[in-house]
């Protein structure tokens, strides 16, 4: 056995980032107001490109700013994020002016046909932040996003995958290579993961990890060396006896 780790793919945790008022507006608006909110976004934008850059979560509005449940993420790929939106049923909410296409811009809102409304922001240094009425939705939408980078990232590595839900909606899943080398990744229920591997020695399987963490778009918080992490090649596997 190799390694233990734990990944995040959050810079902050859910509820420490705060968001303009705009943007908390059109997370809590109905319907009739969603184009004069739309519209003061892109006002805003515009003003912000003539202003000094102001980081993610704290959008110019003229007004002071309201707290809300957000998430500053490590995640730099806006298009990912927002597929896996679209995988829980949520729709992209087009702007009325677009100046740039999708994945360039520096906000998309996003809305679920039950109505409940998701918020991804850009800051100037390429980071993500994600804003909702509740945190629930953000761990969703991260949980599942980290499923999929893990899962394609295996599947790149041309690893054979068996996946599987747990209770309390977590995920689990076990990739095999060359019938040996096992890593198995368990997300959790916030979007962060665990990852577990067998039957690698060395700086092999901390490249594994931290390969699998940046596929992630998210950053090893610890990392713990198992027996087989010291074993050199061709080396039998190390036995502790009690006499």
């Amino acid at each position: 056995m190799s390694n233990t780790t734990t990944v995040s793919p959050y810079e902050t945790s859910v509820g420490a980032v705060s968001a303009g008022a705009a943007i908390v507006r059109w997370l809590r608006a109905d319907t009739q107001e969603d184009q004069q909110i739309r519209e003061r976004l892109e006002e805003e934008r515009r003003r912000e490109r003539l202003g000094p850059a102001r980081p993610a979560g704290e959008l110019f509005t003229g007004e002071s700013e309201v707290s809300l449940a957000s998430a500053r993420l490590h995640m730099r790929d806006l298009e990912s994020l927002v597929r896996s939106a679209e995988a829980l049923g949520y729709r992209v909410e087009p702007l009325v002016r677009p100046t740039k296409p999708l994945f360039r811009q520096s906000q998309v809102l996003l809305k679920s046909a039950s109505g409940d409304r998701l918020a991804v922001e850009r800051s100037t240094d390429g980071l993500l932040a994600v804003h909702a009425k509740e945190g629930d939705s953000i761990q969703r939408l991260v949980r599942h996003n980290q499923s999929s980078r893990a899962a394609g990232h295996f599947r790149s590595r041309g690893m054979d995958l068996r996946t599987k839900v747990l209770p309390h909606g977590e995920a689990e899943i076990e990739a095999t290579e060359l019938g040996r080398t096992k890593i198995r990744a368990q997300i959790l229920r916030d979007g962060s993961a665990q990852l577990d591997v067998d039957n690698m020695a060395g700086r092999t399987c901390e490249d594994l990890v931290r390969g699998t963490a940046e596929a992630m778009g998210a950053k090893v918080v610890s990392m713990s060396p198992k027996a087989a992490y010291f074993q050199l090649p061709g080396e039998p596997a190390r036995v502790k006896v009690r006499g």
